[in-house]
């Protein structure tokens, strides 16, 4: 590795900054919003409504 980089604080700010656009990425795909669960649980109560992931699958059906 020391052949191949010369630059290491460039080489890992360029590692970090892949890492965060996967992750932009991801979550662009899945339309919810990135960050923390306490960010998330503040833009819910903001907002009024459930922006975690949900268990996969269908849903059972209420009944009347």
């Amino acid at each position: 590795m020391l052949d191949r980089v010369s630059r290491w604080r460039d080489y890992l700010l360029l590692e970090q900054q892949q890492a965060d656009l996967m992750s932009i990425s991801r979550h662009n795909r899945t339309r919810r919003p990135a960050g923390s669960n306490e960010f998330i649980e503040n833009l819910e109560q903001v907002t009024g409504r459930y922006l975690k992931k949900k268990k996969p699958g269908p849903k059972p059906k209420l009944e009347k």
